[in-house]
């Protein structure tokens, strides 16, 4: 069974989340990556849910149901406190999985909120990321005013991050993360104001010092799932990171790009799950 809870941040903001699976099982917290909804977590929660877990799944403020930020301002500190809301109501030790910059959000959560945190597992994010590649995908998850005409068109701007080539039908696996118009274009599920990384100060370069000196206070077991083909997480990126966080485990996911959670979102529960029940 599956319920919908909405709860509301320091700021009034609501955070809009489902849960799944019994209430006695371990409790994990899935937070998307940048323009996706909870819904891309769908094949994922069923995974860990038949494993007798608990599973929380939200939806990131400015994203899917959650509230937007009224000002604007979807800097980490704020990202960070709205996890801590979450954790907080459930009142338990948790493990928090996060896909991209929501994987960056959970490590700085657990770092700077005394969080009880019993792990965390990163997909395919470290603190020191492929700036130039990261770039590119921002600006193709930048849309036009109007929408875009169809969901291939909205595929192939993403293709521009340079990870894979375009193939036509490919839109149809970001159906759950868009809204269509009254005239048919159809839109992200997300403020665009979050895409604007550099004044939020979100963007890989301002926001290292912070990602880095949460990495140092990491001592939970860390999980990286990381995708073979990603141009974001370089071998030097893991490098550094495991240097600040030598208890890091690295799963190498092959054939998978960045976006794992959107095109791939089951090819790592394998690897969660055996994570999780090496906890135990």
């Amino acid at each position: 069974m599956t319920e919908t809870l909405r709860l509301h941040a320091h700021d009034g903001v609501e955070i809009v989340m489902e849960i799944t699976g019994p209430a006695n099982g371990p409790l994990v917290l899935l937070l998307h990556g940048a323009g996706q909804t909870r819904q891309s977590w769908r094949r994922v929660i069923e995974r860990l849910v038949a494993k007798d877990m608990r599973v929380v799944a939200a939806d990131m403020r400015g994203h899917g149901q959650s509230g937007w930020s009224l000002d604007g301002n979807y800097g980490y500190p704020r990202l960070v406190a709205d996890v801590e809301t979450i954790v907080r109501h459930f009142a338990k030790p948790v493990i928090l999985v996060g896909a991209s910059i929501g994987g960056k959000i959970a490590m700085c959560a657990a770092a700077y909120c005394d969080l009880p945190a019993r792990a965390l597992v990163l997909i395919d994010i470290v603190p020191r990321t492929n700036v130039a590649a990261m770039d590119r995908l921002l600006d193709g998850m930048r849309p036009p005013m109007e929408g875009y005409e169809s969901l291939d068109a909205a595929a192939k701007a993403l293709t521009r991050g340079g990870e894979e080539r375009f193939v036509p039908g490919s839109g149809e696996r970001l159906r759950r993360s868009m809204r269509q118009d009254e005239k048919g274009h159809w839109h992200w599920h997300w403020d665009p104001a979050f895409m604007r990384a550099k004044e939020q100060g979100t963007d890989a370069v301002s926001s290292l010092a912070y990602m880095e000196e949460a990495a140092r206070r990491t001592s939970v077991p860390l999980l990286l799932a990381r995708g073979e083909r990603s141009a974001i997480v370089t071998d030097d990126g893991v490098e550094a990171f495991r240097a600040i966080v030598p208890q890091l485990d690295v799963a190498l996911i092959a054939g998978a790009g960045h976006m794992l959670v959107g095109d791939q979102n089951d090819s790592f529960a394998d690897h969660i799950e055996d994570f999780i029940a090496r906890l135990a």
